[in-house]
């Protein structure tokens, strides 16, 4: 998720004429600054997440209300960006998981397994904790300005909350109706990263050989289908097919890249700017703003992939910098800060506009550097006392040095 493994490695004999179409070893596949990239998502949502009760002064088409504070809330207001990071960090290392798997003869059960234990314990202890202070503001809060994101737990039935811890309330209300109600808002993302790793394990089980092959075809199918659904006025919202897969698939797409050389490398150059290019036009023609929103996804998705294809020459020099240590620290909390973060940042600003120091200028100066100086330390202890008890291999981070097969564990946190 929003996600990491690693890859293989190949007999080191150096060939007297090199194929340029053989795939690269997995020492050369391995990616060790994903935890950066992982830490650069997840701070632009909780800087994304500082701002919702921002009074955003500035109007584009109003010169008179520009200011430096009104561009700053303005940029941080692109920050949701991260997410459509976190899902192809995601899909790159899920697809070397399943690499991983089929090399090691491991099965879809220990898959499973790793999956459940890795995601589920600290959800339910975060619910519990959202749990907590949604009983609390309940509490403080009486009249004035309401904390539209703290949820109204008297009114949860029990599919929501059932919906809720198990990260499947995107989708329940699609499949089985009713309205959706979120103990932590931002887990929908979550919901998603589910069913990307469901799916992941039935197309390894019809093929572990072709699974890339498949979840491509895959990504073909959910682009054919979400377009009959949106002619015929079928809803797929909160469902894979609705268009996430495809940032997902092209995840996988970055993993297969430094693996292939030749015209397939190409051809999948290729299919990832088609990717970008299909979400840019969605963005711009799609019908309903949420399909236009899933295209802005795809297309900063294919850009961060080709991105991510074109940085891995350096990616050995980015991941030993000291510049960038300090993002991967974060990155290999994402999931903790993740899961901690939201009803403690958006609390925040709530309080802060509750006090009338919700300017722009304001929410650049006191609310946003306050909410990170939380958020971070409240992840981190999180991470210490609660997930990494979870983790069920010593978690290897991707800066470590390559080890035949070894497995790093998918981080899920985005938002």
């Amino acid at each position: 998720m929003v996600f990491m493994d690693k890859g293989a490695s190949l007999v080191s004999m150096p060939p007297t004429s090199p194929n340029p179409s053989a795939p690269l070893s997995s020492s050369n596949n391995r990616y060790r600054s994903l935890d950066l990239w992982r830490g650069v998502a997840c701070l632009m949502l909780v800087l994304y997440h500082s701002t919702f009760y921002a009074v955003h002064e500035m109007h584009l088409g109003s010169p008179s209300t520009w200011s430096l504070q009104g561009i700053g809330v303005c940029l941080v207001q692109f920050c949701w960006i991260g997410v459509p990071l976190f899902f192809v960090v995601s899909g790159y290392c899920i697809g070397a998981s399943m690499e991983s798997l089929q090399r090691r003869g491991g099965s879809l059960r220990d898959f499973f397994v790793r999956r459940f234990t890795r995601i589920y314990p600290p959800l339910w202890a975060a619910a519990f904790l959202a749990t907590v202070i949604a009983v609390g503001v309940a509490w403080f809060q009486t009249t004035g300005l309401a904390n539209q994101q703290s949820p109204n737990l008297s009114q949860f039935s029990a599919a929501q909350w059932i919906g809720n811890l198990t990260a499947t309330e995107s989708w329940r209300a699609t499949i089985f109706g009713g309205e959706r109600a979120w103990l932590l808002p931002n887990t929908w993302t979550l919901c998603f990263e589910e069913q990307f790793y469901m799916l992941s394990g039935l197309l390894f089980a019809v093929s572990s050989r072709r699974f890339f092959s498949l979840a491509m075809a895959m990504a073909l199918v959910v682009v054919i289908v979400r377009h009959l659904c949106r002619y015929f006025g079928s809803s797929t919202e909160g469902l894979f097919l609705d268009g996430h897969w495809l940032m997902f698939a092209m995840g996988l797409g970055v993993y297969q890249a430094g693996k292939l050389r030749g015209r397939q490398r190409r051809m999948l150059l290729a299919l990832l700017i088609i990717g970008a290019a299909y979400g840019l036009v969605e963005r711009l023609t799609a019908p309903t703003q949420g399909h236009r929103h899933v295209g802005e996804y795809l297309a900063i998705a294919g850009l961060f992939s080709l991105t991510l294809i074109w940085l891995k020459k350096w990616d050995q020099r980015i991941a030993g910098s000291r510049l960038t240590r300090p993002l991967a620290w974060v990155g290999k909390r994402s999931y903790s800060i993740y899961l901690t973060h939201f009803p403690l940042v958006v609390g925040l600003a709530w309080l802060m506009a509750r006090a009338g120091m919700n300017s722009d200028g304001m929410t650049l100066a006191l609310t946003i550097p306050i909410c990170l100086v939380l958020a971070l330390p409240l992840g981190a202890l999180f991470f210490r006392l609660v997930e990494s008890r979870y983790i069920p291999a010593p978690y290897v981070a991707a800066t470590a040095p390559a080890q035949d097969h070894k497995e790093l564990q998918p981080n899920p946190g985005l938002s």
